[in-house]
């Protein structure tokens, strides 16, 4: 019996991959990617995974690359990842990352109208955007008109915690339904029956999941990298808290008030006094 400590979601990356990111389980991630994306016909009815292999024992390693990159049909290129901690960057490191994965097909006599659509989808467990949906979608449209430039270029956002206010709103779909998923534990077996009666990819997703959260190894794996995100992120904090500090005190050197460092640090003149202290 696995304790509620110990439960494990999908959201955790390596969990993720596990279950999105093996040929074994391409019908699931078909699915999912059906509800993000608009594809041609028949294009999810083959993918071809780009870094099918998880090494198991550094799922912790800091420089453990756990997202899922797949290859359709239509030889459009797709990257999945999956961010828990804050990051204010994040659409400029999205679109760094798409850069990377357009330019990275060009070859030697290549020619551009060779290079592939390429998509990036961000899994991000906090709120980004000001708008109230959980999904969105960006690409290359001219300001005034709204015209194409290309269709080369998109990359999406799904909005975790937006989902599940939408859920508890009593809305319904598809996408929903999977951002769901994704964001239930492993403990959670009511929602996940619920779940399971929705589609057999689901159904076996939700199997995966169970199983995974019953073998004791890969339980223990799962755990140990949530772990290690944690406290990665935990780090970032405190680093901000310092770096906060250190500003403080060099407005404080540079003649600035302690109402005004106040004012323009938002913490109180108490808090303030303490850190020049």
């Amino acid at each position: 019996m696995i304790k509620m400590s110990e439960a494990i979601s999908p959201k955790i990356d390596c969990v993720f991959k596990s279950i999105f990111g093996v040929r074994e389980n391409s019908d699931i991630l078909a699915d999912f990617l059906d509800s993000v994306v608009d594809f041609q016909p028949g294009e999810l009815k083959q993918i071809y995974f780009l870094d099918p292999e998880l090494s198991k024992e550094n799922a912790a390693d800091k420089g453990s690359v756990l997202d899922v990159r797949v290859l359709t049909a239509e030889k459009t290129i797709i990257d999945i990842e999956i961010q828990l901690a804050y990051q204010k960057a994040m659409p400029e490191r999205s679109l760094y990352y798409w850069a990377k994965m357009f330019s990275g097909q060009i070859e030697s006599g290549k020619k551009y109208r060779e290079l592939q659509r390429t998509i990036c989808i961000n899994i991000l467990d906090f709120n980004l955007f000001g708008t109230k949906n959980y999904h969105t979608s960006f690409g290359l449209r001219e300001r005034k008109e709204g015209f194409l430039l290309t269709d080369k270029l998109q990359i999406d956002f799904l909005e975790l915690k937006k989902a599940k206010k939408a859920a508890s709103q009593g809305k319904t779909g598809k996408l929903l339904d999977w951002l769901r998923f994704i964001d239930s534990r492993s403990d959670n077996k009511e929602v996940l029956q619920m779940l399971a009666e929705k589609s057999e990819p689901m159904q076996k997703a939700v199997g995966v999941l169970l199983h995974l959260s019953e073998d004791e190894k890969e339980r223990r794996r799962a755990l140990q990298r949530e772990m290690f995100l944690h406290d990665q992120a935990e780090l970032r904090d405190e680093g901000r808290e310092e770096g906060q500090k250190e500003l403080i005190r060099k407005m404080n050197l540079s003649g600035i008030s302690i109402p005004q460092i106040a004012k323009i640090s938002g913490r109180s003149e108490e808090e303030i006094q303490k850190i020049l202290k």
